[in-house]
């Protein structure tokens, strides 16, 4: 993937853009009359690197037998694996 930052903009009329935020001024995409799926989008490559960093720290903790009830924790985490796998292979 397109590495971020990113940011979104006013493209033209209800349209917005996606571009990264580096000066480059390179678009991504365009999004046709949504500014929230805009604004998602822009916060893409933010929220897969939070997700896997918060996956990185709880299996830490579990390695050192810090959580609880690993069972439940793993559940838990089950979704947020599958949508960084999903991102990213």
């Amino acid at each position: 993937h397109t590495p971020g930052p990113w940011r979104h903009f006013s493209y033209a009329g209800s349209d917005f853009g996606i571009c990264r935020d580096d000066g480059t001024g390179k678009d991504l995409a365009i999004v046709r009359d949504n500014e929230h799926n805009a604004r998602l989008m822009a916060a893409a490559p933010e929220l897969l690197e939070t997700a896997a960093e918060l996956i990185r720290v709880i299996d830490a903790l579990r390695e050192r037998n810090v959580l609880g009830d690993w069972p439940v924790v793993r559940e838990a985490l089950q979704p947020l694996r599958a949508a960084v796998t999903a991102a990213t292979h």
